[in-house]
């Protein structure tokens, strides 16, 4: 829950600008390039990391994401999950924003993790 009745102001990466969203940027141009920055970012940002990948793997999207915090403003982030078809990830940059409610344990009886070809 947010504190104080405040909203969160998230980057979405998880929504890619509709075809139409060109008339509001001003051109094709600018559209499609914001359009490829943005889904590659997101495929990034939800690239598992690994126990063998190395840390250096992780610096560009934590460069993105100092980024966004400083230049921006912005409360967090929100990218699509890795592993779950429809999943949706938050990251906020500020846990103090935010207070935990409640809190559910789970048992795992089994995972299971399909492959996609990742463009």
């Amino acid at each position: 829950m947010v504190k104080d009745g405040e909203s969160l102001n998230l980057v979405d990466f998880t929504d890619i600008p509709s075809a139409f969203a060109y008339e509001v940027m001003g051109s094709i141009v600018e559209y499609t390039k914001s359009r490829l920055i943005k889904k590659m970012i997101s495929i990034d940002l939800s690239k598992p990391l690994r126990r063998y990948d190395s840390e250096l793997e992780y610096i560009p999207t934590q460069f993105i994401c100092e980024f966004i915090k400083v230049i921006t403003g912005a409360d967090g982030i929100k990218f699509n999950s890795s592993l779950h078809k429809d999943g949706v990830n938050i990251v906020l940059f500020e846990q103090e924003k935010v207070n935990c409610l409640v809190v559910e344990k789970e048992f795992i009886n089994d995972v299971s993790i399909k492959s996609k070809i990742i463009p």
